[in-house]
């Protein structure tokens, strides 16, 4: 359980690092 409880708190951070790519991505092609 206290390995499931880790593994979503890393996997938060990289969820919003993906978004921010995203958005970053599409600033820079606009």
């Amino acid at each position: 359980v206290e390995t499931n409880v880790k593994a979503i708190i890393l996997s938060k951070p990289t969820q919003e690092q993906k978004t921010k790519h995203r958005i970053f991505s599409l600033i820079s092609e606009s």
